[in-house]
């Protein structure tokens, strides 16, 4: 019986009491989210109030800006979330986006997003239900990091008269989630098969199950977003200095 079955509690409630613990553990998250919210409102108000009528022309054109970007966010994670096909992806996918943006400059769903160019730095993509081969994958996370000057052990995969790398770095994470993932022994041998397939051809592949996501989903979306994310410190440093892997996480 799975620790859902032992609950009373619903995904949403279940997905809010993991938000609230993933705002907790963030460092300055709800601080920083709330001062954000905060200045956007008294610089609107500042522009409103204000008697020359410029100002108040630029305080509009800010507001109704603003009201274009919310529509557009809006639309494209609700059109995220639909590709995903049961409550647990559902969640995840959610998860990574909302810890994404934490981790990184941008995160973003890859269909209806920007194009693959961090143009902050870095950034994450999240493809749900990505077709790779023969295997459809609930998950393809990718992480691109501009790097700004070029370190001396990536130039020769760089173009000489580019100025600038970009690391990039992939991850095909699986949900294994209740009645919707029940496995038999037959389906968890293909599942290990299809694993060790994808791991073969240079993806990393996180699969969790439906207990862990369940728990706390919002711990699995970050894990996997920083384990993406040390991967590409990994390589911009490489042999030239060394890297405490556990260190970098703890620290982060």
């Amino acid at each position: 019986m799975t620790s859902e079955n032992n609950s009373n509690k619903t995904w949403r409630e279940q997905f809010f009491e993991s938000l609230q613990k993933f705002c907790d553990y963030v460092d300055n998250y709800k601080q920083s989210q709330n001062a954000l919210s905060e200045s956007i409102d008294e610089r609107l108000d500042w522009y409103f109030d204000n008697k020359d009528y410029e100002v108040a022309m630029l305080g509009m054109a800010l507001q109704a800006r603003l009201n274009q970007q919310l529509h557009n966010m809006y639309v494209h994670i609700e059109r995220g979330w639909g590709m995903c096909q049961s409550p647990i992806e559902r969640a995840m996918a959610l998860a990574l986006l909302i810890a994404g943006g934490e981790v990184a400059y941008e995160c973003n769903f890859v269909d209806f997003g920007p194009p693959l160019t961090p143009a902050g730095g870095d950034g994450f993509y999240i493809e749900p239900q990505k077709q790779i081969g023969e295997f459809r994958v609930d998950f393809l996370l990718t992480y691109l990091e501009v790097v700004d000057p070029i370190p001396d052990h990536l130039k020769h995969k760089t173009p000489a008269t580019q100025k600038y790398t970009v690391i990039k770095k992939q991850m095909v994470i699986e949900c294994d989630g209740h009645a919707y993932h029940e496995r038999t022994k037959e389906q968890a041998s293909n599942d290990r098969h299809r694993d060790r397939t994808l791991q073969m051809v240079g993806y990393t592949v996180f699969r969790f199950t439906g207990s862990e996501l369940w728990e706390n989903v919002f711990n699995c979306a970050y894990f996997a977003l920083k384990t993406l994310k040390i991967e590409s410190m990994r390589e911009i440093v490489g042999d030239q200095e060394p890297f405490d892997l556990g260190k970098e996480a703890e620290s982060n």
